[in-house]
Protein backbone atom coordinates (compact mmCIF):
# COMPACT_ATOMS: atom_id res chain seq x y z
CA UNK A 1 0.00 0.00 0.00
CA UNK A 2 1.57 3.35 -1.07
CA UNK A 3 2.02 6.36 1.10
CA UNK A 4 -0.82 8.33 -0.50
CA UNK A 5 -3.31 5.53 0.27
CA UNK A 6 -2.25 5.48 3.92
CA UNK A 7 -2.62 9.24 4.17
CA UNK A 8 -6.10 9.01 2.61
CA UNK A 9 -7.20 6.38 5.14
CA UNK A 10 -5.97 8.36 8.13
CA UNK A 11 -7.51 11.54 6.82
CA UNK A 12 -10.83 9.67 6.56
CA UNK A 13 -10.50 8.57 10.18
CA UNK A 14 -10.13 12.22 11.16
CA UNK A 15 -12.84 13.47 8.83
CA UNK A 16 -16.16 14.94 10.15
CA UNK A 17 -18.03 12.08 8.47
CA UNK A 18 -16.13 9.44 10.44
CA UNK A 19 -16.38 11.42 13.68
CA UNK A 20 -20.14 11.83 13.25
CA UNK A 21 -20.54 8.08 12.63
CA UNK A 22 -18.62 7.20 15.80
CA UNK A 23 -20.41 9.88 17.80
CA UNK A 24 -23.75 8.60 16.56
CA UNK A 25 -22.87 5.09 17.67
CA UNK A 26 -21.84 6.39 21.09
CA UNK A 27 -25.00 8.44 21.52
CA UNK A 28 -27.18 5.52 20.46
CA UNK A 29 -25.32 3.24 22.88
CA UNK A 30 -25.64 5.72 25.75
CA UNK A 31 -29.31 6.27 24.97
CA UNK A 32 -30.06 2.58 25.36
CA UNK A 33 -28.43 2.54 28.79
CA UNK A 34 -29.64 5.88 30.13
CA UNK A 35 -32.35 5.89 32.82
CA UNK A 36 -35.77 6.13 31.22
CA UNK A 37 -39.02 7.34 32.73
CA UNK A 38 -42.45 6.57 31.34
CA UNK A 39 -44.83 9.43 32.05
CA UNK A 40 -48.58 9.14 31.94
CA UNK A 41 -51.16 11.88 32.42
CA UNK A 42 -54.27 9.71 32.36
CA UNK A 43 -55.08 9.85 36.08
CA UNK A 44 -58.56 11.09 37.02
CA UNK A 45 -59.75 11.95 40.51
CA UNK A 46 -61.73 14.48 42.52
CA UNK A 47 -59.70 14.25 45.74
CA UNK A 48 -56.19 15.65 46.04
CA UNK A 49 -54.46 14.96 49.33
CA UNK A 50 -55.39 13.00 52.41
CA UNK A 51 -57.05 15.98 54.09
CA UNK A 52 -59.41 16.50 51.12
CA UNK A 53 -60.76 12.95 50.84
CA UNK A 54 -64.55 12.65 51.25
CA UNK A 55 -65.55 12.56 54.89
CA UNK A 56 -67.66 9.41 54.42
CA UNK A 57 -64.62 7.41 53.29
CA UNK A 58 -63.03 5.92 56.37
CA UNK A 59 -59.69 4.68 55.13
CA UNK A 60 -57.31 4.02 57.97
CA UNK A 61 -53.96 2.40 58.62
CA UNK A 62 -55.12 -0.36 60.98
CA UNK A 63 -58.79 -0.97 60.25
CA UNK A 64 -59.96 -1.40 63.84
CA UNK A 65 -63.62 -1.85 62.92
CA UNK A 66 -65.60 -3.27 60.02
CA UNK A 67 -66.38 0.25 58.84
CA UNK A 68 -62.74 1.18 58.37
CA UNK A 69 -60.65 0.37 55.31
CA UNK A 70 -57.20 -0.88 56.40
CA UNK A 71 -54.08 -0.09 54.42
CA UNK A 72 -53.93 -3.55 52.84
CA UNK A 73 -57.36 -2.94 51.26
CA UNK A 74 -56.93 0.62 50.01
CA UNK A 75 -56.67 -0.54 46.40
CA UNK A 76 -60.16 -2.06 46.55
CA UNK A 77 -61.61 1.46 46.75
CA UNK A 78 -58.70 3.48 45.35
CA UNK A 79 -57.30 1.57 42.34
CA UNK A 80 -54.33 3.90 41.97
CA UNK A 81 -52.98 2.51 45.24
CA UNK A 82 -52.20 -0.68 43.31
CA UNK A 83 -50.05 1.11 40.72
CA UNK A 84 -46.45 0.43 39.78
CA UNK A 85 -45.13 3.79 40.98
CA UNK A 86 -46.29 3.81 44.58
CA UNK A 87 -44.74 5.30 47.70
CA UNK A 88 -43.14 4.90 50.14
CA UNK A 89 -40.23 2.64 49.27
CA UNK A 90 -37.12 1.32 50.94
CA UNK A 91 -33.83 2.82 49.80
CA UNK A 92 -31.69 -0.24 49.24
CA UNK A 93 -28.16 0.93 48.54
CA UNK A 94 -27.47 -2.21 46.53
CA UNK A 95 -29.79 -0.84 43.86
CA UNK A 96 -29.14 2.88 44.18
CA UNK A 97 -26.65 4.67 42.01
CA UNK A 98 -25.15 8.11 42.08
CA UNK A 99 -26.57 10.42 39.46
CA UNK A 100 -23.91 12.98 38.57
CA UNK A 101 -26.55 15.12 36.86
CA UNK A 102 -28.26 15.82 40.19
CA UNK A 103 -27.43 19.12 41.88
CA UNK A 104 -28.01 20.69 45.25
CA UNK A 105 -31.50 21.88 46.11
CA UNK A 106 -32.36 25.56 46.05
CA UNK A 107 -34.77 26.63 48.79
CA UNK A 108 -36.24 30.03 47.97
CA UNK A 109 -37.83 32.05 50.81
CA UNK A 110 -37.62 29.05 53.12
CA UNK A 111 -36.55 31.43 55.88
CA UNK A 112 -39.80 33.42 55.60
CA UNK A 113 -42.70 32.92 58.00
CA UNK A 114 -46.43 33.08 57.23
CA UNK A 115 -48.28 36.34 57.75
CA UNK A 116 -48.28 37.20 61.48
CA UNK A 117 -46.27 34.00 62.07
CA UNK A 118 -49.56 32.09 62.06
CA UNK A 119 -49.75 28.48 60.98
CA UNK A 120 -53.01 26.63 60.46
CA UNK A 121 -52.56 23.33 62.31
CA UNK A 122 -55.01 20.50 61.64
CA UNK A 123 -55.57 17.05 63.08
CA UNK A 124 -57.48 15.43 60.21
CA UNK A 125 -57.52 11.97 61.77
CA UNK A 126 -54.70 10.72 59.57
CA UNK A 127 -51.82 13.17 60.17
CA UNK A 128 -51.11 16.51 61.81
CA UNK A 129 -50.78 19.07 59.05
CA UNK A 130 -49.31 22.60 58.99
CA UNK A 131 -50.10 25.22 56.36
CA UNK A 132 -49.93 28.99 56.20
CA UNK A 133 -50.57 32.09 54.14
CA UNK A 134 -47.31 33.56 52.85
CA UNK A 135 -46.85 36.92 51.16
CA UNK A 136 -44.14 35.24 49.11
CA UNK A 137 -44.68 31.47 49.22
CA UNK A 138 -41.54 29.37 49.74
CA UNK A 139 -40.32 27.65 46.60
CA UNK A 140 -38.35 24.51 45.86
CA UNK A 141 -36.14 24.41 42.79
CA UNK A 142 -32.74 23.15 41.68
CA UNK A 143 -31.82 19.53 42.24
CA UNK A 144 -32.65 18.89 38.57
CA UNK A 145 -36.35 19.41 39.25
CA UNK A 146 -38.28 20.23 36.05
CA UNK A 147 -39.22 23.73 37.17
CA UNK A 148 -40.23 25.61 40.30
CA UNK A 149 -42.52 24.19 42.98
CA UNK A 150 -44.61 26.17 45.49
CA UNK A 151 -44.94 25.06 49.11
CA UNK A 152 -48.45 23.87 50.00
CA UNK A 153 -48.31 22.15 53.38
CA UNK A 154 -46.30 19.85 55.61
CA UNK A 155 -47.46 16.90 57.69
CA UNK A 156 -46.00 14.26 59.99
CA UNK A 157 -46.06 10.45 60.21
CA UNK A 158 -44.95 8.68 63.39
CA UNK A 159 -44.85 5.37 65.21
CA UNK A 160 -45.88 3.97 68.57
CA UNK A 161 -42.24 3.42 69.55
CA UNK A 162 -38.75 4.47 68.48
CA UNK A 163 -38.25 1.52 66.13
CA UNK A 164 -40.92 2.47 63.59
CA UNK A 165 -42.92 5.40 62.29
CA UNK A 166 -41.25 6.71 59.14
CA UNK A 167 -42.76 5.84 55.80
CA UNK A 168 -39.46 5.52 53.94
CA UNK A 169 -36.82 3.05 55.08
CA UNK A 170 -33.06 3.01 54.49
CA UNK A 171 -31.53 -0.46 54.23
CA UNK A 172 -34.44 -1.83 56.32
CA UNK A 173 -33.93 0.85 59.00
CA UNK A 174 -37.02 2.74 60.11
CA UNK A 175 -37.15 6.05 61.99
CA UNK A 176 -39.71 7.16 64.62
CA UNK A 177 -40.88 10.28 62.75
CA UNK A 178 -40.98 11.61 59.19
CA UNK A 179 -42.14 14.97 57.86
CA UNK A 180 -43.29 15.58 54.29
CA UNK A 181 -43.04 19.06 52.78
CA UNK A 182 -45.48 19.09 49.87
CA UNK A 183 -44.99 21.42 46.89
CA UNK A 184 -47.06 21.83 43.73
CA UNK A 185 -45.67 22.86 40.40
CA UNK A 186 -45.70 26.62 39.86
CA UNK A 187 -48.59 27.93 37.73
CA UNK A 188 -50.58 24.76 38.35
CA UNK A 189 -53.47 24.28 40.74
CA UNK A 190 -53.51 21.22 42.96
CA UNK A 191 -56.14 19.72 40.66
CA UNK A 192 -53.78 20.12 37.73
CA UNK A 193 -50.71 19.05 39.67
CA UNK A 194 -52.07 15.64 40.62
CA UNK A 195 -52.86 15.00 36.95
CA UNK A 196 -49.21 15.66 36.08
CA UNK A 197 -46.69 12.85 36.55
CA UNK A 198 -44.25 15.40 38.01
CA UNK A 199 -46.82 17.87 39.29
CA UNK A 200 -45.80 17.51 42.94
CA UNK A 201 -42.39 17.66 44.59
CA UNK A 202 -42.20 16.37 48.15
CA UNK A 203 -39.23 16.59 50.51
CA UNK A 204 -39.09 13.84 53.10
CA UNK A 205 -37.02 14.27 56.27
CA UNK A 206 -36.60 11.60 58.90
CA UNK A 207 -36.07 12.12 62.63
CA UNK A 208 -34.20 9.94 65.09
CA UNK A 209 -34.35 10.08 68.89
CA UNK A 210 -31.52 12.19 70.24
CA UNK A 211 -29.08 10.63 72.65
CA UNK A 212 -28.80 12.02 76.16
CA UNK A 213 -26.21 14.67 75.31
CA UNK A 214 -27.45 15.46 71.80
CA UNK A 215 -29.48 18.58 71.16
CA UNK A 216 -32.82 18.05 69.42
CA UNK A 217 -33.65 19.81 66.19
CA UNK A 218 -33.81 23.57 66.62
CA UNK A 219 -37.36 24.87 67.16
CA UNK A 220 -38.77 21.33 67.22
CA UNK A 221 -40.33 22.26 70.54
CA UNK A 222 -42.38 24.94 68.72
CA UNK A 223 -43.87 22.29 66.45
CA UNK A 224 -44.55 19.97 69.36
CA UNK A 225 -46.35 22.74 71.28
CA UNK A 226 -48.59 23.25 68.25
CA UNK A 227 -49.29 19.51 68.06
CA UNK A 228 -50.35 19.56 71.74
CA UNK A 229 -53.18 21.92 70.83
CA UNK A 230 -54.75 19.65 68.21
CA UNK A 231 -54.72 16.26 69.90
CA UNK A 232 -58.49 16.00 69.44
CA UNK A 233 -59.54 14.69 65.99
CA UNK A 234 -61.04 17.21 63.60
CA UNK A 235 -59.38 20.16 65.34
CA UNK A 236 -57.98 23.09 63.36
CA UNK A 237 -56.32 26.02 65.12
CA UNK A 238 -54.28 29.05 64.13
CA UNK A 239 -51.06 28.78 66.08
CA UNK A 240 -48.40 31.48 66.28
CA UNK A 241 -44.85 30.17 65.84
CA UNK A 242 -42.75 33.37 65.95
CA UNK A 243 -39.35 31.76 65.47
CA UNK A 244 -40.14 28.88 63.13
CA UNK A 245 -39.50 28.67 59.39
CA UNK A 246 -39.25 25.78 56.95
CA UNK A 247 -35.48 26.17 57.03
CA UNK A 248 -35.56 24.49 60.42
CA UNK A 249 -36.67 21.25 58.78
CA UNK A 250 -34.20 21.37 55.89
CA UNK A 251 -31.28 23.17 57.55
CA UNK A 252 -28.72 22.30 54.89
CA UNK A 253 -29.81 22.35 51.26
CA UNK A 254 -26.41 21.00 50.24
CA UNK A 255 -26.81 17.71 52.07
CA UNK A 256 -27.16 14.28 50.49
CA UNK A 257 -30.54 13.07 49.28
CA UNK A 258 -32.31 10.24 47.49
CA UNK A 259 -34.45 10.84 44.40
CA UNK A 260 -37.14 8.68 42.83
CA UNK A 261 -40.52 8.86 41.09
CA UNK A 262 -43.43 7.94 43.33
CA UNK A 263 -46.89 8.77 44.58
CA UNK A 264 -48.84 10.25 47.44
CA UNK A 265 -48.64 7.84 50.36
CA UNK A 266 -52.34 8.16 51.19
CA UNK A 267 -55.50 7.57 49.15
CA UNK A 268 -56.16 8.23 46.35
CA UNK A 269 -52.41 7.53 45.88
CA UNK A 270 -51.84 9.77 42.85
CA UNK A 271 -48.65 8.85 41.01
CA UNK A 272 -47.60 12.47 40.60
CA UNK A 273 -44.67 12.95 42.99
CA UNK A 274 -40.98 13.61 42.48
CA UNK A 275 -39.59 12.50 45.83
CA UNK A 276 -36.50 14.01 47.44
CA UNK A 277 -35.71 12.23 50.70
CA UNK A 278 -32.87 13.61 52.81
CA UNK A 279 -30.26 11.13 53.98
CA UNK A 280 -29.46 13.04 57.16
CA UNK A 281 -32.08 12.67 59.91
CA UNK A 282 -32.90 15.46 62.34
CA UNK A 283 -33.13 14.98 66.10
CA UNK A 284 -36.20 14.67 68.29
CA UNK A 285 -36.46 13.80 71.98
CA UNK A 286 -38.45 10.90 73.37
CA UNK A 287 -40.67 13.31 75.30
CA UNK A 288 -41.44 15.18 72.07
CA UNK A 289 -42.30 11.90 70.39
CA UNK A 290 -44.73 11.14 73.20
CA UNK A 291 -46.65 14.31 72.30
CA UNK A 292 -47.19 12.99 68.77
CA UNK A 293 -48.27 9.66 70.25
CA UNK A 294 -50.91 11.44 72.35
CA UNK A 295 -52.76 12.65 69.25
CA UNK A 296 -56.18 11.06 68.83
CA UNK A 297 -58.24 9.99 65.84
CA UNK A 298 -61.93 9.13 65.53
CA UNK A 299 -62.72 5.47 65.05
CA UNK A 300 -65.99 4.58 63.34
CA UNK A 301 -67.85 2.08 65.49
CA UNK A 302 -70.36 -0.59 64.64
CA UNK A 303 -73.54 0.40 62.83
CA UNK A 304 -75.55 2.65 65.11
CA UNK A 305 -72.84 2.93 67.75
CA UNK A 306 -71.01 6.08 68.76
CA UNK A 307 -67.61 6.87 67.32
CA UNK A 308 -64.76 6.39 69.76
CA UNK A 309 -61.42 8.17 69.99
CA UNK A 310 -58.27 6.12 69.58
CA UNK A 311 -54.61 7.07 69.59
CA UNK A 312 -53.32 8.06 66.17
CA UNK A 313 -50.09 6.06 66.00
CA UNK A 314 -48.31 4.06 63.34
CA UNK A 315 -49.85 6.30 60.68
CA UNK A 316 -47.45 5.15 57.99
CA UNK A 317 -47.97 3.12 54.85
CA UNK A 318 -45.80 0.01 54.39
CA UNK A 319 -43.09 0.19 51.74
CA UNK A 320 -44.22 -0.59 48.21
CA UNK A 321 -42.64 -2.65 45.41
CA UNK A 322 -39.98 -0.81 43.44
CA UNK A 323 -40.75 -2.57 40.14
CA UNK A 324 -38.63 -1.08 37.34
CA UNK A 325 -37.96 2.30 38.93
CA UNK A 326 -34.50 3.73 39.51
CA UNK A 327 -33.27 5.00 42.86
CA UNK A 328 -30.61 7.67 42.49
CA UNK A 329 -28.84 9.80 45.05
CA UNK A 330 -26.89 13.03 45.32
CA UNK A 331 -23.90 13.71 47.55
CA UNK A 332 -22.01 17.01 47.71
CA UNK A 333 -18.61 16.99 46.03
CA UNK A 334 -16.59 17.55 49.21
CA UNK A 335 -16.66 14.40 51.37
CA UNK A 336 -19.26 11.82 50.43
CA UNK A 337 -18.48 9.22 53.07
CA UNK A 338 -18.13 11.77 55.85
CA UNK A 339 -21.57 13.19 55.11
CA UNK A 340 -23.13 9.74 55.07
CA UNK A 341 -21.56 8.89 58.41
CA UNK A 342 -23.06 12.02 59.91
CA UNK A 343 -26.42 11.02 58.47
CA UNK A 344 -26.67 8.17 60.96
CA UNK A 345 -26.98 5.58 58.19
CA UNK A 346 -24.74 2.79 59.37
CA UNK A 347 -22.27 0.95 57.19
CA UNK A 348 -23.62 2.10 53.85
CA UNK A 349 -21.14 1.18 51.16
CA UNK A 350 -21.55 3.82 48.49
CA UNK A 351 -20.28 2.79 45.07
CA UNK A 352 -20.33 4.97 42.01
CA UNK A 353 -21.54 2.12 39.84
CA UNK A 354 -23.60 -0.63 41.48
CA UNK A 355 -25.02 -3.35 39.28
CA UNK A 356 -28.25 -5.10 40.32
CA UNK A 357 -28.20 -8.59 41.75
CA UNK A 358 -29.77 -10.88 39.11
CA UNK A 359 -30.60 -13.42 41.81
CA UNK A 360 -32.79 -10.93 43.64
CA UNK A 361 -36.51 -11.68 43.86
CA UNK A 362 -39.32 -9.21 44.33
CA UNK A 363 -40.97 -8.81 47.66
CA UNK A 364 -44.23 -10.60 48.23
CA UNK A 365 -47.45 -8.61 48.03
CA UNK A 366 -50.93 -9.37 49.16
CA UNK A 367 -53.91 -9.80 46.85
CA UNK A 368 -54.11 -6.03 46.37
CA UNK A 369 -50.43 -5.64 45.52
CA UNK A 370 -49.67 -3.93 48.80
CA UNK A 371 -46.60 -4.93 50.75
CA UNK A 372 -46.92 -6.17 54.28
CA UNK A 373 -45.39 -4.06 57.07
CA UNK A 374 -42.24 -6.16 57.23
CA UNK A 375 -41.80 -6.44 53.48
CA UNK A 376 -38.96 -4.71 51.70
CA UNK A 377 -39.08 -3.32 48.18
CA UNK A 378 -36.81 -5.42 46.03
CA UNK A 379 -34.53 -3.99 43.40
CA UNK A 380 -35.34 -4.35 39.72
CA UNK A 381 -34.24 -7.46 37.94
CA UNK A 382 -32.82 -5.26 35.21
CA UNK A 383 -31.78 -1.66 35.78
CA UNK A 384 -30.79 0.87 33.15
CA UNK A 385 -27.32 2.22 33.67
CA UNK A 386 -26.62 5.89 34.23
CA UNK A 387 -24.65 8.02 31.87
CA UNK A 388 -21.45 7.48 33.86
CA UNK A 389 -21.64 3.70 34.00
CA UNK A 390 -18.43 1.74 33.60
CA UNK A 391 -19.52 0.50 30.17
CA UNK A 392 -20.02 4.01 28.86
CA UNK A 393 -16.73 5.20 30.36
CA UNK A 394 -14.88 2.39 28.58
CA UNK A 395 -16.62 3.33 25.31
CA UNK A 396 -15.46 6.92 25.59
CA UNK A 397 -11.91 5.83 26.43
CA UNK A 398 -11.82 3.53 23.41
CA UNK A 399 -13.05 6.33 21.19
CA UNK A 400 -10.31 8.66 22.39
CA UNK A 401 -7.68 5.96 21.91
CA UNK A 402 -8.86 5.45 18.34
CA UNK A 403 -8.46 9.14 17.56
CA UNK A 404 -4.98 9.24 19.09
CA UNK A 405 -3.94 6.18 17.09
CA UNK A 406 -5.17 7.80 13.90
CA UNK A 407 -3.17 10.95 14.57
CA UNK A 408 -0.05 8.94 15.39
CA UNK A 409 -0.39 6.90 12.20
CA UNK A 410 -0.75 10.03 10.12
CA UNK A 411 2.41 11.49 11.62
CA UNK A 412 4.33 8.28 10.84
CA UNK A 413 3.15 8.32 7.23
CA UNK A 414 4.24 11.91 6.81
Amino acid sequence: MDKSSLIFRYLFLLSPLFLSIVQGIEIHHAGRNAPAVTVSNNSRTSALLQNSAPQDVHWTYKGESEHELPVAQWASKYPKCDGRRQSPIMFDMKYAFKDTDLRRLTLVDYDDAPVKDQWSVTNNGHVVQFSGYFRTPPQLQGGNLPGKYIFEQMHFHWGSNATLGSEHLVDQKSFPLEVHLVHRRKNETMEEAVENAVGLAVIGVMFEVAKTREAPSRHMEDIVNAVRKVTQPGTTLNVTLPYFSLNELVPNANQSYFRYLGSLTTPPCHEAVLWTVMMEPLKVTESQMNVFRSVLRTSTGESGSRATARFLTDNFRPVQPLYDRNITYYTPPEDEEGILREAGINRINIQRVIKPNPENTRMATDTHGIAGPAAVAAGPTTRRRGRNSAENIHSKAAFKALILAAIAGLIICL
